[in-house]
């Protein structure tokens, strides 16, 4: 399943978006306030979104992926999927994102 913002999107790259997702993807217009609600109705295992969403990744203990526009990495064309998979295989990798997913020592049953 796959979610994205069309906060700031015209609506020829909405109805992209509709076909490119389907009938099943979430078409967020205020990701601020819907990121959580569809990681928690989805099981997302990792976010990828701008910097200010790092928090929310953390808060629901998944990885995460800076996307944002003004990044040095471009993700565009065949070299930009191999910057993403080498980006995602860091994500999944990165030790915090690995503690914050477990639970804490006091939330342990002993």
């Amino acid at each position: 399943m796959v979610a994205t913002s069309i906060a700031k999107s015209t609506q020829d790259d909405i109805d992209k978006a509709r076909e490119y997702w389907g009938e099943n993807g979430v078409l967020m217009k205020k990701p601020a306030a819907e990121q959580a609600k569809v990681i928690d109705s989805t099981g997302a295992h990792i976010l990828l979104a701008g910097g200010r969403s790092l928090y929310t990744a953390i808060k629901k203990k998944i990885s995460f992926i800076d996307v944002n526009q003004e990044k040095k990495t471009s993700y565009g064309g065949y070299n930009g999927l191999l910057n993403l998979a080498e980006d995602l295989k860091y994500a999944f990798r990165n030790l915090v994102f690995a503690n914050v997913g477990k639970a804490a020592p006091w939330e342990i049953e002993k």
